[in-house]
């Protein structure tokens, strides 16, 4: 029996129509039995739903700089942890 834990774990996939038959039914079979699952899923569908409702903006440059810089840093350890 899945549990809540892994139903949490797999949600994104879920949504997303991404997991095996096996899993679909493992996590219906759950949400079934479980209401605070079911309570999360509702939630979590409404805000990808609200989300993509939202008006794109562009980062201000400072912000876009700073993440710019942050990604290329994590970028380059990766590189050479895996050198």
């Amino acid at each position: 029996m899945m549990t809540c834990r892994e139903l949490t774990e797999l949600l994104l996939e879920f949504v997303a129509g991404e997991l095996s038959q096996e899993q679909i039914q493992q996590i219906k079979d759950h949400l079934d039995d479980c209401p605070p699952c079911v309570a999360i899923l509702q939630t979590y569908r409404l805000t990808v739903q609200l989300t993509r409702q939202l008006p794109c903006h562009a980062l201000p440059p400072p912000c876009e700089q700073r993440l710019r810089a942050a990604l290329a840093e994590q970028w380059k350890q990766q590189l050479s942890g895996n050198a």
